[in-house]
């Protein structure tokens, strides 16, 4: 016998911009499904990087699309793994019971036991070879790092890449998909994380705080700053001619530079994107391709964090460190039996 959908579910949120201490986990009304909708109930779900800058409205001029003064959408969260429990009349391709995995993308409130997905956006069908805590972190750090590796860094087999940040949840699944190509990594992070890093089968390890790392002849056909501290003008020199330095980390400093290198004589390239902008059948089409890494053992998930949704701040505050390791999940699994 299933069981009966309650009346309200936990969800977190936010009043107002910023730190960790501005969420609340409140109750409200479980939504109903629209006819394209599916209503999952989430099993775990993911608190990223990403959500750590939406809460705290950072950098100020995205609050032009978020809001102002304060957040349009108060919900946090965008990643998750759940079941379908419920679907609007015209929903193709899924049925109640499911499995499901994706990313809310500018709805957010993904962080709540319960959340209403559009079927034709972000979700795919979760397969058996993957857990919900896998699962709930492909659409952050693996959809992410396989956009800038593949796209909007254009890598290709061969190449020279540095990654900055290779312990977090971008790096961690940058170094395995560089890797997939046939490129050669080199990657930055404290001297705690080599071991895992070089599991994940980086090339080389580097220690961040060394400021020799950066000053060195290295050169790399590829730069990919997955936690958006480096200075393009203080690191240039370590690209090739034809050089791309990418970012999914929006700062002024980057935004200036990528401008500046669009211009036709400049040869290096500066680039930013925001991957959860794109279209939702490219970024279904990059899932599966990042399925198939799985599926032959070229992808592994870390969860370096499990927290409840009880503790939500508690995990912004680590991910706030810039110390997180590996992906962070809100796990429901318990909390739901």
């Amino acid at each position: 016998m299933k069981a009966a959908i309650p009346g309200e579910m936990r969800v977190a949120a936010r009043e107002q911009y910023g730190d960790h201490r501005t969420i609340r986990i409140i109750r409200k009304e479980i939504p109903e499904p629209g006819p394209y909708d599916l209503l999952v109930k989430v099993e775990v779900t993911a608190a990223t990087a990403a959500d750590s800058f939406l809460r705290s409205g950072t950098p100020k001029f995205a609050r032009i699309f978020l809001g102002l003064r304060k957040p349009r959408n108060p919900y946090i969260g965008t990643a998750f793994s759940g079941t379908i429990v419920k679907q609007g009349d015209k929903v193709l391709g899924f049925n109640v019971d499911d499995a499901v995995f994706g990313e809310t993308g500018l709805y957010f409130s993904a962080n709540a036991e319960y959340l209403v997905v559009d079927s034709r956006e972000v979700v795919c069908k979760k397969p058996d070879s993957l857990s919900h805590e896998e699962a709930a972190c492909f659409s952050d750090g693996p959809l992410t790092s396989f956009n800038f590796i593949h796209h909007v860094g254009e890598a290709k087999q061969g190449d020279r890449i540095l990654i900055n940040g290779g312990a977090g949840a971008l790096g961690t699944a940058a170094i395995q998909i560089a890797r997939a190509m046939g490129c050669r990594v080199v990657t930055t992070s404290s001297k705690e994380n080599f071991a895992l890093l070089k599991s994940l089968g980086a090339d080389e390890t580097l220690d961040y705080r060394d400021d020799k790392v950066f000053k060195g002849v290295s050169r790399y056909d590829l730069i990919y700053d997955t936690v958006g501290k480096l200075d393009y003008k203080q690191i240039k020199h370590q690209l090739t001619p034809q050089g791309r330095f990418v970012s999914p980390v929006l700062s002024s400093n980057v935004l200036w530079e990528s401008l500046k290198s669009a211009l036709p004589f400049r040869k290096k390239k500066v680039r930013f994107e925001a991957t959860g902008m794109k279209k939702p059948d490219e970024l279904r089409t990059y899932l599966s391709s990042l399925l198939k890494l799985s599926a032959g053992r070229k992808l592994n998930i870390h969860i370096g964090h499990r927290f409840e949704l009880a503790d939500l701040s508690m995990a912004h505050e680590l991910i706030d460190t810039g110390h997180k390791k590996g992906n962070c999940i809100i796990n429901f699994k318990e909390q739901n039996k």
